[in-house]
């Protein structure tokens, strides 16, 4: 029968860059990075010959895990003419306009006036305004021209995109993205299947695979070649070569009701929890075959995530509302249990390590874990009803809650641990997935045949 759960898997200091280029380089392209801060602002000036126009960084907000930059054209200009335009555009993450974003811009080198030094970006994302040098400034003068921005705000692309709704062949539980992003695999809890969907096409893409009953955790090998599936009721886990999208070997026996599964980061190992017997099974990936003794942690485990370095795993304790850390060298647990809210469900470490976020289904917050003292940090986070899956950004910019009895996602701002922003995904959002370049994520729901993509 289903148990009773379902969902859940899985820094930023801000600065100030201010310099001078001269003459400047071509302006980058926008990047596409992470669900998260990073923009491209750029400016442009162009005339005519005989006063150097040239360009300065922006002073502006940012953090630890992202730039902005800005660039301005060179350009020259003859003093006495008619005004120059100078245009400053911004970008989002996406490298889309940006609209209603405050830009101000100075001069240094030359008197020099602007019609409008402060505006506001249009629906093109664009400030447009004019620059006169002062009659008698001597040719060959250089006038830096500073485009000021910030901090830049804006509601996260992801929460603001169209969402996608992905006919599925069963149930959905838990999802995974495959590390070149092309794929995502999905566990359909009730068929005992895995779908795979394609996407740049966001369409289902094969007949389903037949694993084991009641398909509950799904990983994928960092390399891509492989997944690994749990089956609540089985008690194995299923390997899907994904080369020719087949279940290849016999199933792996672990313990009673595996649920979520990581593997290490040089995927040498996988790790299950096992529900009913209070363990975590680890698997040798080259001999799929499961290795040592179950590692005994409180009861009910559910979640599992591995650090970025592969030293330790963290696991969730659902009835004891804990998190137990294991020493993957040793494979014991060390440490005092870790309490954090009620009924501890997903569980993700920042791209850094440095901190492990704890979903509480039963006391709708999240926890924050500091990985080198092992404590929780601050105040819970208080976030929609019962939170299940946590997801953070590749940049490590924010944090992902599904809320599986609100309907929703919560976005958490990994600087400040607040919730930022809310989107509503269908009916029951559980397990949750972000491509690895962040730019949108697939949701599963609980009871429904279908699957969501958010973002772009």
């Amino acid at each position: 029968s289903r148990p009773p759960f379902a969902g859940g898997n899985r820094e930023p200091q801000t600065r100030w860059l201010i310099g001078n280029f001269n003459p400047p380089p071509p302006p980058p392209p926008a990047e596409t990075v992470g669900i998260g801060r990073r923009q491209v602002l750029t400016a442009a000036a162009l005339t005519a010959p005989a006063i150097i126009l040239t360009t300065s960084l922006p002073a502006h907000a940012t953090s630890a895990n992202s730039a902005l930059s800005v660039d301005i054209l060179a350009a020259t200009v003859t003093t006495g003419t008619p005004a120059t335009t100078v245009t400053a555009t911004v970008l989002d993450s996406q490298g889309r306009p940006w609209a209603g974003q405050v830009v101000t811009l100075s001069a240094t080198g030359a008197t020099a006036t602007f019609g409008a030094s402060t505006g506001t970006t249009d629906s093109a994302g664009q400030f447009t305004t004019t620059l006169n040098v002062a009659t008698g400034t001597a040719p060959g003068t250089v006038v830096t021209v500073t485009a000021t921005s910030g901090p830049l705000t804006q509601t996260d692309t992801t929460t603001t995109a169209t969402t996608t709704t992905i006919p599925t062949i069963a149930t959905t539980e838990d999802v995974a993205i495959s590390p070149d992003g092309t794929f995502a695999y999905i566990t359909d809890f009730d068929n005992g299947t895995v779908s795979r969907i394609n996407t740049a096409t966001n369409t289902v893409v094969g007949s389903p695979l037949t694993t084991g009953t009641q398909p509950h955790g799904i990983a994928i090998s960092p390399n891509g070649t492989f997944v690994y599936v749990t089956n609540n009721l089985s008690g194995t886990v299923s390997r899907i070569d994904t080369a020719t999208n087949t279940v290849v070997g016999s199933p792996i026996s672990v313990g009673t009701s595996p649920l979520r599964v990581a593997i290490s980061p040089n995927g040498t190992f996988a790790y299950v929890t096992n529900w009913s017997n209070n363990t975590v099974s680890r698997i040798d990936t080259t001999s799929n075959t499961v290795v040592g003794s179950p590692i005994t942690v409180d009861p009910r485990p559910f979640g599992i995530a591995i650090s970025p370095d592969g030293t330790f795993a963290y696991v969730t304790n659902w009835d004891t509302n804990t998190v137990s850390r294991i020493d993957t060298t040793s494979n014991t647990v060390v440490g005092s249990p870790i309490t954090v809210g009620t009924n501890p469900m997903g569980v993700a470490i920042s791209p850094g390590g440095s901190f492990a976020y704890v979903t509480n289904s039963g006391s709708n917050t999240v926890s924050v874990i500091d990985t080198t003292t092992n404590t929780v940090i601050g105040s819970p986070i208080a976030v929609d009803t019962n939170p299940r899956d946590v997801e953070i950004s590749p940049d490590g910019t924010f944090a992902y809650v599904t809320n599986i009895d609100s309907k929703t996602v919560n976005r958490i701002d990994t600087a400040t641990n607040t919730v930022t922003a809310t989107i509503t995904v269908g009916t029951s959002p559980s397990g949750l997935a972000i491509s690895p370049n962040g730019t949108f994520a697939y949701i599963t729901q609980r009871g429904v045949t279908a699957v969501y993509r958010v973002g772009a």
